[in-house]
Order: C-alpha cells, then sequence, then structure tokens
C-alpha cells in the first residue's frame, strides 16, 4: 500500500471518528445568564490536592504528575496511543497545511511552524475533560472545546514566550499533545518566589531575563502519546494567571504537537462570545463546540 493511500484511509477514519464530535456547527454563541464558577472548583478535586511532584494513576494506563502549583500544570502520560498520534499527523497532512499565522502580538516569536485543524474525536474531549476538570465545571452550560491546533515544527522551529488565553476568549485548560515525543515545552515563571506579574508586559519582561537550562519549571524529552496540561485563569481570583506563560523550545529534527483548548461555562460573570475567540486567533480558525456532560 502507497502512502498517499494510507493516508486517506487514516484520514478517513479519522473523520468518522470526529464526526459524532461535532454535533453542533461552528458558530457563534451567547450565553447572557450564565452563573458565575468560582475559579478554584474548575480544577478536579483529585488534582487540587496533589502536591508537585507527586502522581497519581488515573484511567488505564494515564499516570497524572503535577508540575508546578502555579500555574497549576500537570504531566499526563500515555493519553494517545502510537497509532493515535499517527491518524492525527496523517489527517493534518490531508487537510493541507500552512504556514501558522498567529494573529495575537507574538506572531514574531513563532518561526518554522505549519499548522492545521481537525474536530477532536467526541470521546477524547470527554475523557480529558474527565480526568482534569470537576463535575462541577463539565456541567455548567457554555461548556465545550476547540477543534485540535496540529502543529509541525521543522528542525529549530520554536515559539517563545506567549499565554493561551485572553479575557475575551476564556481557554481555562490548555492540553498539550507531544505526537512524535520531540521538543520541549518551558514555564520560565512556573512557582516564582515573587508576586504574581500584574500584566503581559511584567510577564514577558520578567520570561526575557530568564534561562530555561536554570528557571522555572520545564518538560524535558516527552515520550510520543504524552500531553501537558495546564490552566490558564487564577484560581483564587479567575483572571488571567501569568505564570501560565510560556515557550516552544527549539526542536532538535521535526516536532508534531496539537493544543486542545478547554473553555468552561460560567468562569467569568459576563457573556462570552464565541465569534471573539474565532478573531482571537486567525481567520482559519474554526471553533467546534462540544457539549462535554
Amino acid at each position: 500500500m502507497d502512502r498517499a493511500t494510507r493516508v486517506a484511509r487514516a484520514t478517513l477514519r479519522w473523520l468518522l471518528l470526529a464526526a459524532s464530535a461535532c454535533a453542533l456547527q461552528p458558530q457563534s454563541i451567547e450565553h447572557p445568564a450564565l452563573q458565575k464558577l468560582q475559579p478554584h472548583r474548575v480544577e478536579h478535586p483529585t488534582l487540587r490536592k496533589l502536591a508537585v511532584g507527586a502522581s497519581v494513576q488515573a484511567a488505564g494506563d494515564v499516570r497524572i504528575r503535577r508540575l508546578s502549583s502555579k500555574p497549576s500544570a500537570f504531566l499526563l502520560e500515555n493519553v494517545l496511543t502510537p497509532t493515535d498520534c499517527d491518524r492525527v499527523a496523517e489527517a493534518a497532512l490531508a487537510s493541507g497545511m500552512r504556514p501558522a499565522d498567529t494573529v495575537s502580538g507574538d506572531a514574531r516569536s513563532r518561526t518554522n511552524c505549519d499548522v492545521a485543524w481537525l474536530a477532536p474525536p467526541g470521546q477524547l474531549s470527554k475523557d480529558v475533560a474527565g480526568l482534569l476538570l470537576s463535575d462541577e465545571a463539565r456541567a455548567a452550560p457554555g461548556g465545550g472545546c476547540e477543534d485540535l491546533q496540529i502543529l509541525r515544527y521543522a528542525d529549530g522551529g520554536a515559539y517563545g514566550p506567549h499565554h493561551d488565553t485572553a479575557r475575551d476568549a476564556p481557554r481555562a485548560l490548555t492540553v498539550l499533545y507531544y505526537l512524535n515525543g520531540v521538543g520541549g515545552t518551558w514555564f520560565p515563571l512556573a512557582d516564582d518566589a515573587r508576586d504574581p506579574p500584574r500584566g503581559r508586559a511584567e510577564a514577558l519582561d520578567r520570561a526575557g531575563a530568564l534561562d530555561h537550562r536554570r528557571d522555572g519549571v520545564r518538560v524535558r524529552d516527552p515520550k510520543r502519546g504524552d500531553a501537558l496540561a495546564f490552566f490558564n485563569h487564577d484560581r483564587d481570583g479567575g483572571g488571567l494567571d501569568w505564570t501560565a506563560i510560556h515557550s516552544a523550545l527549539p526542536c532538535p529534527g521535526e516536532k508534531w504537537v496539537a493544543n486542545h483548548w478547554f473553555h468552561v461555562g460560567g468562569l467569568f460573570a459576563e457573556p462570552v462570545s464565541y465569534t471573539h475567540l474565532r478573531a482571537h486567533e486567525t481567520k482559519a480558525n474554526l471553533v467546534c463546540r462540544l457539549l462535554l456532560e
């Protein structure tokens, strides 16, 4: 069987899996009457009790280890199988990857990177949400997740310090899947003893003075199928947690990863528009709202 046939079949399998994930089409959805959810209740209660460095056995072969307290970050081992990783990459290639175009002010810091967007299989979204989010967060009306953002970095590709969320596009949780086990992720301000940064400029200034070889927290040599999960909002007040800024370090060879962004309804008192979310990333980013309950 030639490569073209293998890619076509893998893509078809992926699309069949994903078809059930998006019963609702991408659209602008307003939720004007959401009741505010307390930020400290978003995280799964088992994870809240986990000390830095401690781990817990989750469903199946998945093991979760806390990397830092602030931001609340975890390494999930064995989330995807090698076959899963292959299918994601092949489907991304078949869909037509293009140079990554980040509309935020950090665009200049992303290099040697192509992107594609795929609807995630519903079971993956539910399983991951069940591991990381509380029952209360998953049941809150207006929650869901975006399409998977598949990234292929060429040798030496990197993405400088950046934050994944914004006030008008509150990505409560980021899950980053390592599809080929290449590359590292760095949180320069993780568990910093100083007072938290008061905003983006201060956070980036602090990060710029640090060295990934000695400062912060770094995910080193992840295995294929592992995932990094972290919460982007402060557990006390619900505002942006600026210690969650992170970098994709220059990769020694081709690197494949996938971002899975989750939203929690009622995290803020004001309504959230998914149209704002689409404008926040790129014109090509379609939002797939998945019901997690």
